[in-house]
């Protein structure tokens, strides 16, 4: 994850806007002192009278902020922090905005699984599979309160509860430190999109069958596309969007990828992402 935000990062020095769907972005340690700044502006945005305010807060998602390890999948070690004492001095993780207003279908948060194939980074080719998943969270979302605790993913689903704090032993592990008060009341698991945390939750609806597309807390891709046309929502701007997504990540990280194919393989299509 840091690799990537390195190389998006030079990106946006170069180009500006053309990279902008990037949350805005922190690798701890080195980049806690910018984090605390990015904070304190943010909250003294938020105080002022919106007749005073600039055109948006330096972090959009209000202060809430998702911190994921540099080196975990699946979800594994995701937290979402409203307080930066919350992180661990020499906490070794990657900080972005939290994007606090999603877009929702039938009130729940979702994200998109996508599957790229990149034959070749010299010269750069490669195939967006035209069909992918849906995965939504099992309870319908909510923007996280004021005084929300931090949440650590890495706990199971079932154990969880909305009023649950993080223990000591799992703050610990996740580079948190312990909560000193009791947390108000926050549903981790209608932001958690990762199905191997999902599927462990009670409300967590399996697929019934091949055909049921559009059915439980996994979608095809197409059934998704079908519901976002009943919602005025055009498909074929959002699959654009995709497209364009994709290629610049794929663009951004061509040089380095490719000088590291040279320096390992003497001849082209030796493998493949």
């Amino acid at each position: 994850k840091d690799g990537l935000w390195r190389i998006l990062c030079a990106q946006q020095r170069r180009l500006g806007d053309e990279y902008g769907f990037v949350p805005r972005t922190f690798l701890l340690p080195a980049d806690r002192r910018m984090l605390e700044t990015a904070m304190e502006l943010t909250r003294a945005w938020f105080a002022e009278s919106p007749s005073k305010r600039s055109a948006a807060p330096p972090l959009r998602g209000g202060g809430t902020l998702i911190a994921k390890p540099l080196n975990s999948s699946r979800g594994r070690g995701v937290r979402v922090v409203r307080n930066i004492a919350d992180l661990a001095a020499d906490a070794k993780v990657l900080v972005q905005d939290y994007i606090a207003k999603p877009l929702l279908l039938n009130g729940f948060k979702f994200d998109m699984r996508l599957y790229v194939l990149v034959t070749s980074f010299e010269p750069l080719r490669a195939y967006l599979f035209e069909d992918g998943l849906a995965r939504f969270a099992t309870r319908q979302y909510s923007p996280p309160p004021p005084s929300a605790p931090s949440f650590n993913s890495s706990t199971t689903a079932t154990t969880i509860p909305s009023e649950e704090r993080t223990s000591k032993h799992e703050a610990k592990d996740a580079g948190l430190k312990e909560p000193k008060k009791k947390p108000a009341k926050f549903d981790a698991m209608a932001h958690i999109t990762n199905v191997s945390i999902c599927k462990h939750d009670a409300a967590y609806v399996p697929n019934a069958s091949a055909e049921a597309t559009g059915e439980g807390s996994k979608w095809t891709l197409g059934a998704l596309w079908r519901k976002l046309r009943t919602q005025d929502i055009d498909p074929e701007n959002v699959q654009k969007r995709i497209r364009d997504l994709v290629l610049k990540t794929l663009i951004a990280a061509q040089p380095q990828i490719a000088s590291k194919y040279c320096g390992r393989f003497r001849r082209r299509g030796a493998c493949f992402e």
